[in-house]
């Protein structure tokens, strides 16, 4: 069989199932066009949840608070404040970091 007789016979196929044709081709076209859809609407969410991350400084700012007695449901143990704590915060590689110490 040449290449121009399955070509005949395909085209023959086709025009014979025209539903069957359509249905698959539109449903191909359907699953497409839904997915790139899904793909634009969380890349223009994540987009947009950055943007306004950023606008409130929440990818920027690490608030220190003083250890309050409600902060029961904290995993890690309270450390001191002092000198060597600002140092030890300081170090930290700085990505626009921005420190507040709210005592």
């Amino acid at each position: 069989m040449t290449l121009r007789d399955l070509m005949a016979i395909s085209a023959g196929n086709l025009s014979r199932m025209k539903l069957r044709t359509f249905l698959t081709v539109s449903g191909v076209v359907i699953a497409i066009g839904t997915f790139v859809a899904m793909v634009s609407f969380g890349a223009g969410n994540q987009q947009y949840i950055a943007q306004q991350f950023d606008k409130l400084g929440l990818f920027s700012t690490l608030q220190v608070h003083r250890l309050s007695k409600t902060a029961a449901g904290d995993s890690t143990s309270a450390r001191i404040l002092d000198q060597k704590a600002l140092e030890d915060l300081s170090a930290i590689p700085a990505y626009g970091w921005r420190i507040h110490l709210m005592l």
